[in-house]
């Protein structure tokens, strides 16, 4: 006989039990609710809101740090790294070409914006910076101190320098292991402070919603209609076609679980417009892959033995 199912008991529990995903999504749109009723006294919430965008960027710098380390030290088989980074760059550039020429067919087709009055687009413009040189790229990639490049966050410059002490660590075998271990236990710890601090998403995400609706009003979300709509019918294509005929054909991944764990990073970066702030739960999501795989090869083993 079947056991009924269990209703929630409060308002509390039912909330504490629903998906991420969908509490971001109840924050976002309780925050535009919030901001069309109350307007500009809604700004009272903004800080609440910063101090959770502080909270993701604080997380950046020693999660990916030493969720790199940890990864190419975990790592059976050294040689692998080249093929793994040389693959990776492949798809990354195949897909990066593939989501500029749908950009720029949309934005060619549907001109959307066309029209529109953008307030400080020419101080934008007056401000922008010249794109750097090839070289000048390459030359930056390598950190002349790796303590600055970690204060500054400049990302690029902390991911060559820890793969190269990963990869330096990896080849000294039993010399690496002490140190080995504690970026594993920082890393761990990485991955639980991530936790705790991604609780107060919904939160965050609603104090940043009132915020900019209180300040700007429904009035430019109506306006921007055409333009929000374009760009993310390009997003869906991307993510739904590209994205997932790479991962059924070249990586031989189920689609499906590759939608179901982007789910909740996309969901960040939607309310937050920000690719940093999604940065935390990706290396989160990366960190089940990788405990799940060495607990399947494990056990794979161990069926060989027997």
């Amino acid at each position: 006989m079947t056991q009924p199912i269990r209703k929630p008991r409060s308002l509390f529990e039912a909330w504490r039990k629903l998906d991420f995903w969908k509490k971001m999504l109840t924050g976002m749109l309780l925050g535009v609710l919030v901001g069309a009723i109350y307007g500009e006294k809604a700004q009272v919430l903004v800080p609440f809101g910063n101090l959770f965008l502080n909270a993701i960027k604080m997380l950046i710098v020693p999660l990916v740090f030493c969720s790199l380390i940890s990864g190419i030290t975990s790592m059976q088989d050294a040689t692998k790294l080249g093929r793994i980074g040389g693959k990776a760059i492949m798809i990354y550039l195949l897909t990066t070409g593939i989501a500029v020429t749908l950009g720029l067919a949309f934005g060619a087709y549907f001109a959307p914006g066309e029209g529109m009055q953008m307030l400080g687009v020419s101080d934008i413009a007056a401000n922008s910076s010249e794109v750097p040189s090839l070289i000048d790229m390459i030359m930056g990639m390598i950190p002349a101190n790796p303590i600055a490049a970690m204060a500054n966050g400049n990302l690029l410059q902390i991911i060559v320098f820890a793969v190269g002490l990963g990869i330096s660590l990896k080849l000294i075998g039993d010399k690496g292991k002490p140190a080995v271990e504690i970026i594993n236990s920082l890393a761990e710890a990485m991955y639980r402070f991530t936790a705790i601090v991604m609780s107060f998403a919904p939160y965050g995400i609603f104090a940043l919603m009132a915020g900019l609706t209180g300040q700007h009003g429904l009035e430019l979300l109506l306006d921007m209609i055409k333009v929000i709509g374009v760009v993310y019918a390009a997003l869906l294509i991307q993510v739904f076609i590209v994205m997932t005929l790479a991962i059924k054909f070249i990586a031989k991944l189920s689609p499906v679980r590759f939608l179901k764990g982007i789910l909740e990073a996309a969901t960040v970066s939607f309310t937050t417009a920000s690719n940093s702030a999604t940065l935390p739960i990706s290396m989160k999501w990366q960190a089940k892959s990788w405990t799940f795989l060495a607990r399947y090869r494990a056990l794979a083993y161990r069926s060989v033995r027997h």
